[in-house]
């Protein structure tokens, strides 16, 4: 909880919400890529026939 605490805009309650859920371990997530994946986190390319949706 204290490393979470260390990332800018995470504040206690929001480092308790990670961890419960998430857990403890990292386990379940081959790389940080497949947790920010998991969470939402990461950008994606919604583009076909070059038309982007939103």
């Amino acid at each position: 909880m204290k490393l979470l605490d260390t990332i800018p805009r995470v504040g206690p309650k929001a480092a308790q919400d990670i961890l419960a859920e998430i857990g403890t371990t990292m386990e379940q997530f081959p790389s940080a890529s497949h947790l920010a994946a998991w969470a939402g986190v990461v950008p994606g390319n919604d583009e076909s026939a070059g038309k982007k949706k939103k």
